[in-house]
């Protein structure tokens, strides 16, 4: 099974899987935090079969407290992605939510390896 949790730890054998191409994922905080953006390891990074035999996210579109503050583009490369809002914000959860990807050449699974806020206050 590929938790959502698992985008929060360290191993890039652990994933969070969602079967098709829409859904979304969240990082919750005990409290509002000033958080200056994310990042993000996209696709399933174990090993390069294993990213282009699944999905990736692409587009995504990034709610602060159930706010739509922007639309990002992810790029189609293994390694860590950073996204760093315009202003800090000062928020609980920060949402994800799928709007296209570029495609598997094996499954319609859609797969993240990790997420992690960054310029945590």
């Amino acid at each position: 099974v590929w938790y959502p949790s698992n985008v929060l730890n360290d191993s890039d054998r652990y994933v969070w899987a969602m079967h098709g191409r829409n859904g979304w994922i969240s990082v919750s905080m005990s409290g509002k935090r000033q958080v200056s953006g994310f990042s993000m390891r996209n696709g399933f990074q174990q090993e390069s079969r294993t990213y282009y035999n699944n999905n990736r996210l692409k587009t995504v579109n990034v709610y602060a407290d159930g706010t739509l503050i922007g639309s990002v583009t992810l790029s189609d490369t293994m390694g860590t992605q950073y996204v760093v809002f315009n202003q800090p914000l000062l928020i609980e959860e920060l949402k994800i939510e799928l709007t296209s990807v570029y495609p598997a050449n094996v499954d319609d699974d859609t797969c993240v390896s990790s997420i992690r806020l960054t310029g945590i206050n």
